[in-house]
């Protein structure tokens, strides 16, 4: 009896012009996340880290955290890591130092930068010079995010 209401609930209809039909379940396929690499996110503020971790997840990414350039360089060499995306403005190693020690230590990482700071307030062209590969200034969207990391590591 339990088999013969499985089967009558796997059961879909669909109405037509002429009546109910026998129609195929619609489902949608199972979506699939690739994980295409591992990325350190590097910001001391928890909800910028948190919007930051939700896009690169959501985006099919392999994560790990930290909060601050300290923290971010000991994650860093303990190797793995594919991208940086760090916040200038830190305590204990800023952005800026940062992106130079990874620079350093293996050049061919990628490192993108994000911070509040106005694009006023700061050279931009150091920041591209020590090896950038883009700033992006806060408030940014998910999308501006997402292209600058597909831009960068080519996933």
């Amino acid at each position: 009896m339990m088999a013969g209401m499985r089967e009558k609930n796997v059961k879909m209809y669909a109405h037509g012009s002429d009546g109910l039909k026998n129609a195929a379940p619609k489902t949608e396929p199972p979506r699939i996340v690739k994980k295409r690499g591992t990325i350190l996110l590097v910001d001391d503020d928890k909800a910028t880290l948190k919007l930051l971790e939700n896009i690169v997840r959501n985006a099919g990414h392999n994560l790990t955290v930290a909060q601050d350039g300290k923290e971010a360089l000991k994650i860093f060499r303990r190797g793995g890591i594919d991208l940086i995306i760090t916040d200038i403005r830190m305590p204990k190693m800023d952005g800026i130092d940062l992106l130079r020690q990874i620079k350093k230590e293996k050049p061919e990482t990628k490192v993108i930068v994000v911070t509040a700071l106005s694009p006023n307030t700061i050279d931009i062209n150091e920041f591209r010079n020590a090896g950038a590969e883009g700033i992006l200034f806060k408030p940014f969207k998910s999308k501006e995010l997402r292209e600058m990391v597909e831009k960068a590591v080519g996933w």
